[in-house]
Order: structure tokens, then sequence, then C-alpha cells
């Protein structure tokens, strides 16, 4: 009786399926044990809901680890258990879907790893819960339907090719036997002739309702090239661990509190060598472990570095149409100028306190943590980097101009010493004659010389 019964349910299926499919076929064996089936589309629409109920029993419910390669290259790899779910980029981002007390969830796990080693975290989330004030978003629930399952996104992107002036097929093939059931599903598009639509083919394998490899092959016509996407599921292994976004919030506001006491630390600094910092004339005398490293001379709206081996300059002059900022290098063996070179002019302009008092500055946005005490006209501004100290530059100043500064810092070659004496109103820098220096500045080419 139970055989006829299941004999019975695919037979009416199958009727029903004719009102919207092309062409279906069923055939079952007289004990009811084996049957086959196949249903095809020719339309847009029927195409996708034969696609729909192919990974229709594969969503419910589902706890699966989801790798999707593009021309062989992993690009993620997506843990699906359930209502939760998250995916990891082959750049290390993370992106979590997750239910919490009825709320829904969509957090963002990002890393960026610098050439020097440093790593920066950007954590952002965003949720139903309208109680959480700083990430309540009222769209945080289509966010979430997004990301949730995202290897199912190629097919929602996909149902957007137009239905005008291209060809639609898609087949499904259903066996049973010995009660285990296996599947495959085809879909195969074309683009009308004379468009850049190109063809599109997806194929699909299952067992027992739950899909097991699906295979894109896209030729695009508008840049003559085809790419293969290849998604595998693993079934009953994934595990996902919610994120603790709470935490998240408290580094956050922890972060925050360190960079604005940075940012005062490096105020109360600037406020100390501001009378300094605006002298148009003054000699700064550098020295590094107590040997001679340069002397840096303004004077007349002119900058002058001497260095052991070699001297820069750096001026600008005005003409009726502009600014020229002029970057002159003056040697035994080389001297040239370069013109309007904006980052090499902006590097040698006041060398000693922008690469000198001001080198650890950008630490700041790498984990570091300034300290800036001013008594008595003495500073003393220190860089850590947690329980270490990196560097701590003391200062003296009289009558509100800093007379010499000290920066000691530490790392893993040992210690070193920058010391700064500076004098006022002494400097005299006169304009080099760059007549016979070689010009290395950039020219564009005039396209009748090319």
């Amino acid at each position: 009786m139970k055989k006829f019964t299941l004999f019975l349910a695919t037979v009416l299926m199958c009727i029903v399926s004719v009102f919207g499919f092309a062409a279906c076929s069923v055939s079952i064996s007289l004990d009811g044990s084996d049957s086959v089936s196949d249903f095809t589309a020719d339309t847009k629409e029927d195409s996708f809901e034969l696609l729909d109920d192919f990974f229709e029993e594969t969503l419910d419910g589902l706890n699966a680890t989801v790798t999707y390669k593009t021309d062989g290259e992993l690009q993620y790899t997506e843990y699906v258990d359930g209502e939760n779910s998250y995916f990891e980029t082959k750049d290390g981002i993370k992106v979590y879907c997750f239910v919490k007390d009825g709320f829904y969830y969509q957090a963002t796990d990002a890393q960026t790893t610098e050439e020097d080693g440093s790593v920066y975290a950007q954590r952002y989330y965003y949720t139903t819960d309208s109680a959480n004030e700083e990430h309540y978003d009222s769209d945080a629930k289509s966010y979430y339907e997004q990301n949730h399952c995202f290897f199912m996104s190629d097919f929602e992107f996909l149902k957007v090719i137009p239905e005008e002036g291209g060809t639609f097929n898609a087949h499904t093939h259903i066996e049973t036997k010995d009660s285990k059931s296996t599947a495959s599903f085809t879909f195969d598009y074309s683009g009308a002739a004379g468009t850049s639509m190109g063809t599109l083919n997806v194929s699909a394998t299952s067992e027992e309702g739950k899909v097991k490899r699906v295979t894109i092959t896209k030729n695009d016509l508008t840049e003559t090239r085809s790419s293969v996407i290849v998604i595998d599921l693993v079934y009953g292994n994934a595990q996902v661990e919610i994120p603790d976004v709470a935490a998240w919030d408290r580094e956050a506001a922890e972060e925050a509190a360190r960079l604005a006491a940075n940012e005062t630390a490096i105020e109360t600094r600037d406020e100390f060598f501001a009378e300094t910092t605006s002298q148009s004339n003054i000699a700064v005398t550098v020295k590094v472990n107590d040997n001679p490293y340069y002397v840096e001379s303004i004077a007349n709206g002119l900058e002058k570095i001497v260095y052991p081996t070699c001297t820069v300059y750096t001026f600008s002059e005005e003409t009726d149409d502009e600014t020229n900022y002029y970057y002159v290098f003056d040697s035994e063996d080389s001297k040239y100028y370069l013109l309007n070179d904006n980052d090499v002019y902006d590097s040698n302009v006041f060398v000693y306190y922008h690469n000198g008092i001001r080198v650890f500055d950008e630490l700041g946005t790498q984990g570091a943590a300034f300290e800036c005490k001013v008594e008595n006209d003495q500073l003393t501004f220190t860089v850590k980097l947690g329980e270490q100290t990196l560097a701590t530059l003391t200062a003296v100043r009289e009558n509100g101009k800093v007379v010499s500064a000290t920066c000691v810092a530490n790392n893993e070659d040992g210690t070193s010493t920058t010391t700064y004496a500076f004098e006022y109103g002494t400097a005299v820098v006169e304009k080099p004659n760059i007549a016979d220096y070689e010009d290395g500045s950039f020219h564009e080419l005039d396209p009748d010389e090319e």
C-alpha cells in the first residue's frame, strides 16, 4: 500500500508540474523501490523555480562547511549552522550573521597587516535591537539575509538576467535506487545574437536532497573571457562561534580614548614648540649618540641642511602664474635639483621637527600611547607600546623658545640618543646658483616630440 501511495504521489507531482514546466517524465519500478524523474524548463521563471526547488532541502536547517573557488583559487570559506553563519575571505575578513535573543545581527571583523607587521583591526556590526542605539539599523535583518548562506548570493544575482532576447533551459534529473536518491541540475543561458550578454552554465549534484557541488561557468563577451566558480558543501561539521560584540564595543571605546589622549599629548607638545617652529631665523644642530648628524639653518625664506657628505636646500619662488618649489642637492659627486616634486620638497622642510621631534607620531595609529607633561618650561613626551617605552623626548624652553631637546629611542638594536641645540637670529642662508646643476625634475613629453 505504501509503495502504491509513493507511486501515486510521484505521478501527481508530474501532472501538476506540466502546468509550470515544459516537460516532465517519471518512470518507476513495479515494486516502487526505484524511480527516475526528469523536469525541464525553457523560461526564466520556470528555470529558477527548478533551481529553488533543487536547493530547498539543502537550506532547511543547514549545517555545512562551504568552499567557494574561482578558477581554482579559494575566495572564501563559509560555515553555516542553522540560523548562524560566518564566512572568511582569503584576505582574512570575517563576516558573521547570527540571531541572539530574537534580534538579527550582521558583524564584520576585518584585520589588515602592513608590511612592517602592524595589524589594524576594524570591527563593526548592525542589529535590529533598538535598545542598542549605537548599532541599531532598521535594515539589519536585510543585511543578515544578504550575507547568511552567502554562497547562495550568486544564484540570486543570476535572477537579474534580463529575460528578453535570451534563451533559458533548465533540467532536473532525480534517481532513487535502493531507497537512496541522487539528483543533478543544469541551467543554461545564452544571450541574444548581437548582444554582449554571453553564456552561463550552472551544474549541480545532490545526494539525499543535499547539494554537494555546484559549478558555474561564465563567458563574458564584453571582456572576451570566461571564469569557472566551484562551490563544495561538506555537511555536519560546521561550528559557528558568535562573536562577543559587547567586547568589541569596550575595545572600541578604549581605542577611542587612547587616540584622544594621543591627540591631546601631541597638541601639548606642539604648543610647547610653537614659538620655535614659527621663527624665521633659526639654526638647529643635531647629533646622534654625540656624533654630528646635520645642521639645519632657516633664514630669508630659505632652508639649508648640511650633512657630513652633502648639502640640501629647499626654497620657493613666486612667478606671475604660480609658486615653484625647489629641492637642491649638492655633493662632491652629484649636483641636481627637483622642481615641484611635492613629496621630496615636503620631506626636507623643517627636517629637525617633522622628521625628528615628530618622528614617532605615526606610531599612534599602530597602538602606541603618548603622554606629554610640561612643568616649569620643561617638557617630557613619552611614547609607549604596552609596557615598553619606545621613546622619550625632553625639551627645555627659555623665554618661550626651546633651547635644547633630547630624544632617547629604544629598539631591538639598542638605545640611541638624538640631541637638538637651537640658536636664534644667527642663521645665514644664501640661495644656491643652480645654473650648472642637472635638472632631475619630471617633465611630461611634448606630444610632438614623442
